[in-house]
């Protein structure tokens, strides 16, 4: 009994003590997250707020030519490293594959924007390639803190982010400038802002020296390139998941519905972020620690935390909705309702990826989520057309309940967590 005790108070130590930090910079992330989702759509146009859906949906669609899955790559020798020499040359030959992605990715995007008409990426071109790079470095660093358990830089980072997105959005408001373009360069600088700082902390911090960062290890590049394919793949699928209704939506409705339809699932996807610190708290315990009570008392957490959530969405989002943006937006406040199970299912999904993950399992993640994509592509093209913003809803949460359940029934039977 006395050690059952002494090991709960230990496990709820490290997990207080690894939160901490996540918890601050995820409430910046939320309060960031709510003004976009409000301020936008009524100090600009819902339709502009759907066409900036509708460019971040193809960015996470086409990130993975960028070479996005890098980052997730190397998690595992930065957990097990931290800040030392292997973590920092895998973070360098991973930094320096993005850029040589980046630059052949631009010129492919280019060419098959020559051939296929999709009208706000022509006509934000360049905007469009600096917000994916930019987003795709910030996320190199973001990665390597959040692995290597040092989140109150993360928090620093977030902060820098966000206060330089919504400083700027503010002055092209007041000076009445406020459009898709100049939203698109807030969130540029913003991200490459904090990418900066981000760096400069992971200079300082490593081992050694800069010279990593010149240095030509192919071998280190063969094992990223080999881990982020199945990565690359699954990611694929997770991004089938959480954009191809929008994209749909941009084809079979208008940018109006995609707009709408963006307001609901942004928000619910901020509510992810309430119990993301659960999983990183507990992700370095399971390195050592394989138990199933260990297994079981995070997912109850998250399940108890979500299931509120869901209640709170039921009841409150449309007179919420009401009281925030008034008449035209009570589409939105319903379809909260049908989105509100997402957040429990997404994180209850990325709970069990990244335990997958830490076992190399990545091959079964990609079956997981591969079934899972394809069904959410079958439900959005056939309950669409029928149901319209609430169709791309339900084959959302369908997909999502799949992917979790397979990998919850591969955890439990075969790995025996």
């Amino acid at each position: 009994m006395v050690m059952n005790r002494l090991k709960k108070i230990i496990y709820t130590n490290k997990v207080s003590k690894e939160t901490f930090w996540t918890i601050i910079s995820k409430l910046i992330f939320i309060v960031s997250g709510l003004f976009f989702i409000i301020f936008i759509p009524k100090a600009a146009s819902i339709e502009i707020y759907g066409s900036f859906s509708l460019i971040l949906a193809y960015i996470s669609m086409l990130g993975l030519l960028f070479g996005t899955s890098f980052q997730v790559s190397i998690k595992k020798e930065i957990t097990e490293n931290k800040f030392n020499k292997i973590a920092q040359e895998m973070f360098y030959k991973s930094l320096k594959l993005k850029m040589l992605f980046s630059f052949f990715a631009s010129i492919f995007l280019f060419l098959f924007l020559c051939f296929v008409n999709i009208a706000v990426l022509k006509e934000n071109f360049w905007l469009f390639i600096l917000l994916m790079v930019s987003i795709n470095l910030w996320g190199s660093v973001v990665i390597y803190f959040e692995a290597a358990h040092r989140l109150v830089y993360n928090a620093i980072i977030y902060f820098i982010e966000y206060f330089f997105q919504i400083s700027l959005i503010l002055v092209f408001f007041f000076f009445g400038n406020l459009n898709l373009q100049t939203l698109l360069i807030s969130f540029i600088l913003g991200y490459s802002l904090s990418f900066l700082a981000g760096f400069i902390i992971l200079h300082n911090k490593f081992t050694s020296s800069f010279q990593g960062f010149l240095q030509n290890k192919p071998d280190l590049a063969k094992i990223i390139l080999q881990r982020a394919f199945f990565l690359s793949l699954t990611g694929i699928s997770y991004i089938i998941l959480s954009k191809v209704s929008v994209v749909m939506l941009s084809f079979l409705s208008g940018v109006k519905e995609v707009g709408l339809y963006s307001i609901a699932a942004d928000t619910t996807q901020n509510a992810i972020i309430i119990s993301a610190p659960i999983i990183l708290g507990v992700m370095p315990l399971f390195i050592k620690n394989n138990s199933e009570l260990l297994f079981k008392k995070t997912i109850k957490k998250i399940a108890l935390i979500n299931i509120g959530l869901f209640l709170f969405f039921l009841f409150l989002s449309n007179p919420i909705v009401k009281i925030i943006y008034g008449d035209g937006f009570e589409n939105v406040g319903l379809l909260i309702k049908f989105l509100g199970l997402f957040p429990l299912l997404a994180v209850l999904q990325s709970f069990t990826q990244e335990i997958l993950i830490l076992k190399d399992k990545t091959k079964k993640i990609f079956i997981f989520g591969l079934f899972a994509a394809l069904i959410n592509i079958v439900l959005n093209f056939l309950l669409i057309p029928l149901f319209g913003i609430y169709g791309a809803a339900i084959a959302t949460i369908t997909s999502y309940f799949i992917w979790f359940s397979l990998e919850y029934i591969y955890l439990t039977k075969y790995i025996k967590v």
